[in-house]
């Protein structure tokens, strides 16, 4: 996740709620941010920079699939 805003954080959340200026950020991790689910999840995310309004709320659905394993006797 980015944002084109110098200095805004962005701030997520996995239960459905609206993101929050206090809610948990996305690690930074040059040259992206990340947030790794650990189940299927709805994610939320907004940016917030002080003195500005927060951005809109963009979200999306992440289904973790675990593969078959594939056994070689």
């Amino acid at each position: 996740m980015t944002t084109q805003t110098a200095g805004a954080e962005i701030r997520y959340t996995t239960d459905g709620s609206e993101p929050t200026a206090t809610g948990p950020t996305v690690l930074p991790a040059s040259p992206y941010n990340y947030v790794t689910p650990s189940e299927t999840t709805t994610l939320k995310a907004k940016a917030f920079k002080t003195g500005q309004p927060p951005s809109s709320t963009t979200s999306g659905s992440y289904q973790m699939i675990v593969a078959t394993p594939v056994i070689n006797p």
